[in-house]
């Protein structure tokens, strides 16, 4: 579960929320491909069920309904509205939704996305969903049409999940149009070749999150930056500024904690003494890279302790 995404929940309605996700694999989302029939029919299953709830309820008592999904979590959810349109999420009484990373193989966007080019700019629409081609597109969306949008699918120029397919093996995609028409992040003076692109963005696709726990960065499947702003904007959360910078200080600090709390208990369940040691070596150091000390620079006793780590 993307925790950026919850949590900032919990923080812009002060806790006043309740979330759901459900598991279809314990498998790494790259050897879960073959459960996505599984997992759209599982999440149907679930949004039906809180759709009987909420229609049960008393209009003036009924809260709001947000979907988030994130990758394969995107593919499964947007999936349910297959043929459906933009008409979908309201058909179930969403309110809003962000999906981010969505997969190319995702039947819903191909939909909404139509016969459009890469190269066309992205504007809303159809009605109040937006599919913008790269987050600089939502960035330099206009405020006034930002507040229309309700439904947004976020990639990253540079995300190789929304890439990936089969048919790169026997057509060029359109990504790799000429370099004045590619997207940001679509790589430059790169030529498609059959089957050698397909096993490349495969690679891309196994090593798109690799992010530094506490570093929110733009890029690759990583959405951390975005996804706060993304959430108070579309999910209609009316929160200050300077209270959006406090939750994104919050949501990396608690990051790095945990991370470093997972590293260094990790390093302390070693049974031998020896091994015990040279273990917790290596997690001051992977600790110390984290928190930006110098190269070679282990965290040292008083950064364990500021992060809550027992020595």
């Amino acid at each position: 579960v993307n925790y950026v995404a919850t949590e900032t929940f919990e923080s812009l309605t002060r806790g006043d929320s309740a979330s759901f996700a459900s598991e279809y694999s314990v498998l790494p989302s790259s050897f879960s491909l073959q459960a996505v029939p599984l997992g759209t029919r599982q999440t149907r299953l679930v949004v039906n069920g809180i759709v009987e709830r909420l229609l049960k309820m008393d209009p003036q008592d009924r809260p709001k309904f947000f979907m988030f999904g994130e990758s394969l979590g995107s593919q499964v959810s947007e999936n349910m509205f297959d043929h459906e349109g933009a008409s979908g999420p309201r058909g179930i009484g969403l309110d809003a939704g962000v999906w981010i990373g969505t997969p190319s193989a995702t039947v819903w966007r191909k939909q909404l996305w139509g016969k459009r080019s890469i190269a066309d700019p992205s504007t809303v629409g159809p009605a109040d969903v937006y599919l913008p081609r790269t987050v600089a597109d939502w960035h330099a969306l206009p405020d006034e049409e930002r507040a229309k949008v309700r439904f947004l699918l976020l990639q990253n120029g540079d995300d190789p999940i929304p890439k990936f397919g089969t048919k790169l093996i026997w057509r060029q995609p359109d990504w790799l149009r000429s370099d004045e028409d590619r997207p940001l992040g679509a790589p430059k003076g790169t030529k498609w070749v059959p089957f050698i692109t397909f096993v490349q963005t495969f690679i891309d696709m196994l090593n798109a999150l690799t992010p530094t726990p506490g570093i929110f960065a733009e890029g690759g499947h990583d959405y951390r930056l975005e996804i706060p702003e993304a959430i108070r904007t579309v999910w209609g959360f009316d929160a200050a500024d300077d209270q959006m910078t406090r939750v994104q200080d919050s949501l990396r600090r608690r990051e790095l904690h945990w991370e470093a709390l997972r590293a260094w208990d990790e390093a302390g369940a070693v049974t031998d003494a020896a091994k015990r040691a040279k273990a917790e070596t290596k997690a001051r150091e992977q600790i110390g890279r984290w928190l930006g000390n110098t190269p070679g620079s282990p965290a040292t006793d008083d950064q364990l302790a500021h992060l809550r780590l027992s020595l």
